[in-house]
């Protein structure tokens, strides 16, 4: 139909990233809730919805891994339709506790060198261990952050997309993180700049000066 079509063809206006991404999609209770009181979207179909796009765009080269209490790494169909996987995601029963750690942890075990990790959660992660930054819980999930590091990857970027926009971390601001709040249809842009470096960033500030006369 004419969405499906319209999804497809976004797909080809998507940045490449290069490289190797993982994507790990937030299933967790919370993220049930509408992204705004005026709207029936939840957080867990944009989450889906992203997931399923990034990993349609890197192919074999991207990961898939939904969590909640659980995790898996989820294969989709390279032509399949973009609403049946985004369906097929946000309809899986994973828990509803947010165990950010998991996937990180089956990420060492299984040995999977990323060049990125991209997080798409409202970020209320589950820890008792919490750390001394303030809104930033600092237990599990940061330290499986860290060991991926030592273990598997030192120089992996890790984009935190908190969909909520509660303004909250569980990653301590450590080399290269990338802290996004809210959501929009040019995120995966923005964090191809931030990986090509501030210069990249400025000079398309600039170049939309240049096209508009104004931002």
């Amino acid at each position: 139909d004419a969405l499906e079509e319209a999804l497809q063809s976004s797909c080809y206006n998507l940045p490449e990233l290069g490289g190797r991404t993982a994507i790990l999609v937030d299933l967790s209770g919370s993220m049930a809730s509408r992204i705004s009181l005026k709207s029936t979207i939840k957080l867990r179909e944009i989450a889906s919805l992203f997931g399923v796009l990034v990993k349609k765009m890197g192919g074999q080269n991207a990961f898939l891994l939904p969590f909640g209490t659980q995790t898996e790494i989820v294969n989709l169909l390279s032509r399949g339709s973009i609403l049946g996987a985004v369906e097929k995601v946000q309809g899986m029963v994973l828990g509803g506790n947010t165990f950010l750690h998991l996937p990180l942890e089956l990420m060492i075990q299984e040995q999977i060198n990323v060049d990125r990790i991209i997080i798409f959660s409202d970020m209320q992660v589950y820890d008792s261990n919490r750390g001394s930054y303030p809104g930033m819980d600092m237990g599990l999930a940061h330290k499986a952050t860290e060991r991926y590091k030592r273990k598997i990857n030192p120089k992996v970027w890790i984009h935190s997309v908190d969909l909520a926009g509660y303004g909250t971390s569980q990653i301590a601001p450590n080399g290269r993180l990338n802290l996004i709040s809210g959501w929009h249809d040019s995120i995966l842009n923005y964090i191809k700049l931030v990986e090509d470096g501030l210069d990249n960033q400025i000079k398309s500030i600039e170049g939309g000066f240049n096209k508009k006369g104004e931002c």
